[in-house]
């Protein structure tokens, strides 16, 4: 189960914290374009990365949703990531 980047970014109307993506990339880049990256985790799921972000930012515990069973990223997730970071600028 390979790891993959989120990153927490602030911007004119709060913190935003997403999986890095293109399209993540360039939502922020219209809605937010004076956003200001703060850290980026890696972890394989999304509630792993949402319990690290807790962590770091001594949130307390994450609460995960009861319903929903975590889903772990694939190895073509990691791999469309990958080909993208090496693409992208820096933050």
């Amino acid at each position: 189960m390979p790891d993959l980047l989120h990153e927490f970014w602030e911007t004119e109307s709060g913190l935003t914290f997403s999986l890095v993506s293109e399209q993540s990339d360039a939502f922020r880049a219209k809605c937010s374009p004076n956003a200001r990256f703060l850290y980026g985790v890696w972890a394989p799921s999304w509630e792993q990365a949402m319990e690290r972000h807790h962590e770091r930012e001594d949130y307390g515990p994450y609460k995960r949703f009861e319903d929903l069973e975590e889903r772990f990223y694939s190895d073509e997730e990691a791999a469309e990531q990958k080909a993208y970071l090496q693409a992208r600028s820096a933050p």
